[in-house]
């Protein structure tokens, strides 16, 4: 754990069990009438999905997949990168659709903060329980 600093773990945590509620928090704030917020929420659980999916690719491409699958051949190795790739691309496009297109703006505030708080907390604490540097 000399590695990964407090912050960190309590980024990663909090910011995975926020992911965890923005499911049922979502709806219930539409239900309430706080549309801006539960855009935002929308955005979040969106953002999270998309960083996981990319820095999982992003590890299979660069052959630290063997510590994510387990040592299987290249076709294996393939078939897990597509669907994640394929993830990580419609997600990275509804973020781009959201900027150029009528979705609203704050959407975007919870898509960038899930991906900082995947990459900065989340992602450190993945590969911490890994054991990977």
């Amino acid at each position: 754990m000399s590695n990964i600093k407090d912050w960190q773990v309590h980024i990663g945590g909090w910011g995975f069990i926020l992911w965890f509620a923005t499911f049922g928090l979502s709806d219930f704030l539409k239900e309430r009438g706080y549309d801006l917020i539960s855009h935002v929420v929308a955005g979040y659980m969106i953002g999270f999905v998309t960083a996981f999916s990319a820095m999982l690719f992003w590890d299979i491409i660069h052959k630290r997949w063997t510590q994510i699958f387990g040592d299987e051949s290249i076709l294996g190795r393939v078939f897990s990168a597509i669907p994640l790739l394929v993830i990580a691309i419609v997600g990275f496009a509804g973020f781009l659709g959201s900027i150029f297109g009528s979705a609203p703006w704050q959407y975007n505030i919870g898509f960038v903060l899930a991906g900082i708080v995947f990459q900065q907390g989340t992602y450190p604490v993945i590969r911490m329980l890994d054991g990977q540097p």
